[in-house]
C-alpha cells in the first residue's frame, strides 16, 4: 500500500474534524473565545502519538502543561519530536477543518470556535473516545496556559 493511502485512511477528515470540534470544545471551556487558531496544528500530533495520547487521557481539568507534559522524562522526550510531526500534519489538519466547517458552524479569526454543536454520530467505540478525550483535555490545557507559552514549552516553530 502506498503510504499516502495508509496516511488518508488512519488521519480521515471525518475523523480528524471530530478530534478538533472536541479540541475546541475543550478550550471553550476556558475560554468563551476558543482556541487560539494556531493550536490547531498542534492538535493532531499531540493526540495522535501513543504516549501523550495515553497522558492526555489520563489528565482531568486541573491539569496543565507542566504536570501533564513536563514532569516525566519520557514524555518530554515525545515533545521533542513534535516539531517535525506538525510540519508533516498540516494537511491533514487543514482537511479536518475544512471537514469540519462542512458540518457545522466554525468561526475563524485568530480564535477558532464552533457556532453550534456538531450531531453526535451512531459509530462511538472505545478506540475513538480514547481520542475525543485526549483531545478535550488538550484543549483545556492549552487554553489555560495561553498560546505563545504552549509554542515556547513545546518548541514548535514550524506553524
Amino acid at each position: 500500500m502506498n503510504p499516502q493511502v495508509i496516511r488518508d485512511l488512519k488521519y480521515s477528515p471525518s475523523f480528524v474534524a471530530e478530534i478538533l470540534y472536541s479540541f475546541i470544545q475543550g478550550a471553550r471551556r476556558v475560554d468563551e473565545r476558543g482556541a487560539k487558531f494556531e493550536l490547531i496544528y498542534l492538535v493532531v500530533p499531540f493526540v495522535m502519538d501513543d504516549v501523550l495520547r495515553d497522558k492526555l487521557n489520563r489528565s482531568n481539568a486541573s491539569s496543565t502543561f507542566q504536570t501533564a507534559f513536563l514532569k516525566d522524562d519520557e514524555i518530554k522526550e515525545r515533545l521533542f519530536f513534535i516539531n517535525d510531526k506538525v510540519q508533516y500534519s498540516k494537511s491533514v489538519t487543514n482537511c479536518g477543518v475544512i471537514y469540519l466547517s462542512s458540518i457545522c458552524e466554525i468561526i475563524i479569526s485568530s480564535f477558532i470556535l464552533n457556532g453550534n454543536n456538531l450531531e453526535k454520530t451512531s459509530i462511538t467505540n472505545d478506540y475513538k473516545k480514547e481520542f475525543i478525550k485526549a483531545s478535550y483535555n488538550l484543549g483545556i490545557i492549552f487554553a489555560k496556559e495561553g498560546y505563545v507559552n504552549v509554542l515556547l514549552k513545546s518548541r514548535v516553530t514550524n506553524i
